[in-house]
């Protein structure tokens, strides 16, 4: 696979990009309800130009892979969204106040609109009994 790749290794390819608020703009889309966002390292510029969607709470829910404490992390929370890391090992979320140390993962981020939503759902959850199929 490597010698597969390695001719290529000496070119770049530039992809076309758009912002998330021009792509919202263009797409005549008002809300996003959930947006997952893996993009390798590039995370916290496309947060940077999604500041307007994340100050007007147009994105629901966030997915987005990074280190705690992240810059792209910090900017979302100034937004006043609250955040869970999804932790794959124990199927669980855990609050972002509760980690202590370092840690990389997928991280939910929910709007302060959306809060008390995402409250009901997790209470409904805790209350369900997990049946395997």
């Amino acid at each position: 696979m490597i010698e597969m790749l390695l001719p290529c290794a000496d070119r770049f390819i530039e992809p076309d990009t758009i912002t998330l608020v021009d792509y919202f703009q263009q797409q005549d889309i008002q809300d996003c309800h959930f947006l997952k966002m893996d993009i390798e390292g590039a995370e916290l510029e496309a947060l940077k130009g999604s500041r307007e969607l994340l100050a007007q709470h147009r994105i629901h829910y966030l997915l987005v892979e990074q280190p705690k404490g992240s810059d792209g992390q910090q900017l979302i929370l100034d937004y006043g969204y609250t955040a869970w890391l999804v932790d794959e090992d124990t199927q669980q979320l855990r609050p972002l106040s509760h980690l202590k140390g370092d840690c990389f993962g997928n991280f939910l981020f929910v709007s302060p609109t959306h809060l008390d939503e995402f409250q009901d759902i997790l209470s409904i959850l805790r209350h369900t009994p997990v049946t395997e199929g």
